[in-house]
């Protein structure tokens, strides 16, 4: 539903991912997967939080259920829009990550499925991406490096080495 003319997600939210190859005029089935989070609240800038590097599908995904300075109280149900690649999860409030406004996951096809081979915050790297309250506001990935801006009062930058996928880091 909508709030304000926001959309909101529920607190719990995750997003259905699947590949297929295209081969000219053929297209396969390859795998799907499923990462914690949505893929934010705008339609414009949704496709610049995904980006395909060596094979691998690198992810930003925003785990905050409100939305900064625009948030209320109280926790709404997805939209029917966005039921078709957004579902809620299970996953646990102490799970990894929970309290950061953004969570980069990579994706690697492995046997028809789209396994996550790496992630941000981890158990190894727990330092959040952005602080409560702020938005993912904008992402880019070109080769190795991934780039986010989150926002509330003002914009930091985030440059993440993304050079080993199965260890990512804050560079």
């Amino acid at each position: 539903t909508y709030a304000s003319g926001m959309p909101r997600y529920a607190p719990r939210t995750s997003t259905d991912i699947h590949q297929f190859g295209l081969d000219g005029l053929q297209i396969s089935y390859k795998g799907s997967g499923n990462v914690m989070g949505h893929l934010g609240f705008d339609q414009n800038r949704k496709s610049f939080r995904m980006g395909e590097h060596n094979g691998d599908l690198r992810v930003l995904t925003q785990t905050e259920p409100t939305f900064g300075l625009w948030a209320t109280a109280m926790d709404v149900a997805v939209t029917p829009a966005t039921a078709a690649t957004t579902t809620t999860s299970t996953v646990s409030p102490t799970d990894t990550g929970i309290d950061s406004p953004g969570r980069l996951s990579i994706l690697r096809e492995q046997g028809g499925e789209l396994a996550v081979v790496g992630s941000l915050p981890n158990a190894r790297r727990p330092a959040a991406l952005g602080k409560p309250g702020e938005n993912l506001y904008a992402s880019r990935f070109l080769g190795g490096r991934g780039y986010l801006v989150t926002y509330r009062l003002i914009d930091p930058l985030y440059v993440l080495d993304l050079a080993d996928p199965t260890d990512p880091k804050v560079a």
